[in-house]
């Protein structure tokens, strides 16, 4: 081969080499494979520079020893594409090739002149070859990148050109040396695309892990995020717990007290031999209209403390609703019971329902109804079938004295227009809409210009 030529094509060889290998060195970060890739460039550069600059008299020897760094540079470049587990085992056969490869490239050191040399070369060549692709397939870490397809492509087309030279290698043919203007372009040409598809594979690979490790802070975020509107809600359902306690407290001591009041003048009329059955039957009634206010007062906080805090999934049953109703009649003072004025379109009107919560919703009313009302008025308590909307309505209407102590939110918990003329922390009515909306119901009212309030249930049915 014209001398001239190899050392241009050496020049030209390590000038491409030396560029990448500059690329290389000023990325984001350096990592393994890209370590090993730069010391293969190294290698196989001074291999080009040992031949370029002829040290060697004995010409054989010289490009001998170019064939063995040239080769030891492509087997650290297949090293690049391994697994980190090297003991993995889809990584045994690439190993053992890649191995069986390095032994033969070093054999060509123990016989300078021996006529094999060419075709020891090519099979090294192609076991490299094999082993990268083995690699880039089984190597999770570059799969599923565009440039690894690439790379396959360049290993496929290496492994082919050296496996046409088989036939020309002795003992096959007659040749016994690496040699020749065209191979040298073809050596230059597949290791320029070689060194592009592996820079690229490189980028895509940080391009990816910058967008896990993007995708990993998000989600940390998130996380973060969650955990402090979780923190926030638990505080509030704290806050909500004490609140009710302390409702509770305040809604139970001072009707504890009358009970007790009536209960010691029932003991002492007994006690004093001269009990009237009018005082009697007056403090025994005040003790259980009492008794029955804070028994409505405790189902209230107990009920509240459950749908605040969302501790209560609805429990439906089929339930007769006129049945439910009569229930939540027999719950109000016995002598404000004469007061409710019952209409039902049907004896009998069938429904899915919670019947505890429902009962404590219609009971709610009522007591509203009966302690807003003017005294001695009716209170009318109706069951509509809406057939048009397939729903049932329960409605509960009274007189008021008056109809601006109905202003104000008075359906939200703990707030109420008419605070200020009565006792109480409005829990009621707040009760009465969440088991309506448990119902996927919903709670209307309406002050119409005679002064008479509607309280409206709506439930599917």
């Amino acid at each position: 081969m014209n001398i001239p030529y190899a050392i241009g094509f050496s020049y030209l060889y390590m000038g491409h080499i030396v560029a990448f290998s500059i690329c290389y060195i000023l990325l984001e970060r350096v990592n393994a494979p890209v370590v090993i890739w730069l010391l293969s460039n190294v290698i196989t550069t001074s291999g080009f520079v040992l031949a370029s600059t002829q040290l060697f008299e004995n010409k054989d020897l010289g490009a001998l020893i170019w064939a063995v760094l040239f080769l030891s540079g492509s087997a650290l470049k297949t090293a690049a594409f391994s697994d980190r587990r090297l003991f993995r085992k889809s990584n045994r056969l690439p190993h053992a090739l890649l191995v069986c490869g390095l032994l033969v490239s070093m054999s060509l050191l123990i016989d300078v002149q021996s006529p094999y040399r060419l075709l020891l070369i090519l099979v090294c060549g192609i076991l490299f070859c094999i082993s990268g692709i083995l690699f880039l397939l089984r190597n999770r870490a570059w799969k599923g990148l565009r440039p690894t397809n690439l790379t396959i492509w360049v290993l496929t087309i290496s492994a082919a050109a050296l496996s046409t030279q088989l036939p020309n290698a002795y003992p096959f043919g007659d040749m016994t040396r690496f040699a020749g203007r065209i191979n040298l372009l073809a050596v230059i040409i597949l290791s320029f695309l070689f060194e592009i598809a592996f820079f690229g594979m490189i980028v895509s690979r940080q391009v990816r892990d910058q967008l896990l490790q993007s995708k990993r802070a998000n989600r940390l975020q998130r996380q973060a995020i969650q955990l402090k509107e979780k923190g926030q809600i638990s505080a509030e359902l704290a806050d909500e717990r004490y609140h009710l306690l302390k409702m509770l407290t305040h809604e139970v001591r001072q009707p504890l007290n009358t009970a007790q009041a009536a209960l010691q003048t029932v003991l002492q009329e007994i006690a004093g031999g001269k009990g009237k059955p009018d005082i009697i039957r007056s403090a025994v009634d005040r003790a259980s209209i009492t008794l029955n206010s804070i028994s409505l007062s405790i189902s209230n906080s107990i009920l509240g403390a459950t749908l605040i805090t969302k501790g209560r999934a609805a429990q439906f049953e089929l339930i007769d609703l006129c049945a439910v109703s009569q229930l939540a009649l027999l719950d109000i003072n016995p002598r404000d019971r004469n007061r409710v004025v019952t209409r039902y379109d049907q004896e009998i009107v069938y429904a899915e329902a919670d019947p505890i919560v429902l009962r404590l919703a219609l009971r709610n009313l009522l007591e509203n109804a009966i302690k807003y009302s003017v005294p001695g008025s009716t209170v009318n308590f109706e069951i509509v079938l809406c057939e048009d909307e397939l729903s049932t309505s329960f409605r509960v209407s009274n007189l008021v004295k008056d109809a601006s102590m109905m202003e104000g939110n008075i359906i939200e918990r703990n707030k109420r227009g008419v605070d200020s003329r009565y006792e109480g922390y409005g829990l009621g009515l707040y009760i009465v809409k969440e088991v309506a909306n448990l119902h996927k119901g919903q709670l209307k009212y309406d002050v119409g210009e005679d002064s008479i309030v509607t309280f409206e249930i709506i439930i599917p049915s």
